[in-house]
């Protein structure tokens, strides 16, 4: 039951009946302004614009940091774990290579309570303007993000993903746009706006074997399996939290990683967290932990398991993410999205067409 259902039950108990009355209206006619709202945004939300495009940075009075600055008051030690995550990408420590479009292939394995489904999928991208194209391989079933809205193609049918009824079809829609954008943004640190760096250390109190815990960060519980780290030139598989405390790690304030598809039109990008374990050896990324600043039950956890080379870029080959149970300080023991990367299809910057991420005319 929500908050004004529970004001409005306690109004027909104390106030009049034409109070109530009142009152309900209120709630009916906001939640028409709001559907209204809704309505406008999938009609007209996304912009129609040329491919491909640069990025756009909020300019003007409050504008986010230029890419690839850190902030002024950056410690050394924080400089220093940075630029070796940036030089393990291949790009400079300055300001790494762009990447605006990818068309890509993967093998996934998506999780939804105890429903378990495989697929293999082509995912064609264009950063500056969250436009997707998803292609099942098999189904042949194809979803669109695009400057005519989201869309649904599966088989002869063709279907605008609009109303309730497709609200499951658009929530998939934003979480693979925000995988998309951090996949982007795994593979180019050196592109990120970095608005705060740090070195977050480890709480001494917390000794469990499942818990990771740093000063000023809440403790989470990571999932009860293995992964598999270095050990002595060997690569070994020990619990998930005891490899964590191995890494080097960085806590890092930027609105490139990305925990929503993005904002709605004329909003100011969301600036999110994100504690990042890097392996000591290589200066590779294994771990990391998004979140929205104040909202512990919107953390994701990303574990990269495989790093590979794909068109002279640096990418995540073999990832999983993970979602937090509810109150949102344990995450689920298994991960709600795994991809693997497949090598030989696809391409990191290509010329895409318009049409492609618009419905058939």
């Amino acid at each position: 039951m929500s908050g004004l259902e529970v004001l409005l039950g306690a109004a027909a108990l104390l106030a009049p009946a034409a109070m109530v009355r009142a009152a309900a209206a209120q709630e009916q006619a906001a939640q028409e302004q709001a559907a209204q709202e809704r309505e406008a945004q999938e009609d007209g939300g996304l912009p129609d614009a040329g491919l491909p495009l640069g990025p756009r940075d909020a300019q003007g009075e409050g504008a986010l940091p230029e890419r690839g600055v850190l902030p002024e008051g950056t410690t050394p030690e924080a400089r220093e774990r940075w630029g070796r995550f940036v030089a393990a990408t291949g790009g400079s420590a300055a300001r790494g290579p762009e990447i605006r479009t990818f068309d890509l292939t993967f093998d996934a394995v998506l999780r939804e309570g105890t429903s378990t489904k495989n697929i293999e999928a082509r995912y064609a991208f264009v950063a500056q303007e969250g436009y997707l194209r998803s292609e099942l391989r098999r189904s042949k079933r194809v979803t669109l993000r695009g400057p005519d809205g989201d869309w649904l193609i599966d088989g002869d049918e063709l279907l605008r993903l609009k109303g309730r009824d497709f609200q499951s079809d658009k929530q998939q829609l934003d979480e693979w746009v925000t995988i998309a954008r951090n996949f982007i943004s795994l593979a180019t640190p050196g592109q990120a706006r970095v608005t705060s760096l740090g070195v977050p250390r480890l709480r001494s109190d917390e000794a469990s074997t499942q818990t990771l815990a740093f000063e000023g960060h809440p403790a989470f519980a990571l999932p009860p399996a293995v992964i598999e780290g270095p050990t002595g030139g060997k690569r070994e598989a020990r619990p998930f939290a005891a490899r964590a405390r191995e890494l080097e790690w960085l806590d890092v304030g930027s609105p490139d990683f990305h925990l929503y598809a993005g904002e709605a039109a004329g909003e100011r990008p969301r600036v999110f967290r994100a504690l990042m374990g890097f392996d000591p050896a290589g200066g590779e990324l294994e771990l990391a932990l998004l979140r929205e600043e104040g909202r512990v039950d919107s953390t994701r956890l990303v574990h990269v398991l495989r790093w590979s080379e794909v068109d002279g870029y640096h990418v995540p080959r073999h990832l999983e993410v993970y979602r937090v149970e509810p109150p949102g300080v344990r995450f689920e023991a298994r991960p709600s999205v795994t991809l693997f990367l497949l090598r030989g299809k696809g391409s990191i910057n290509p010329e895409l067409e318009l049409a492609l991420f618009q419905p058939p005319r």
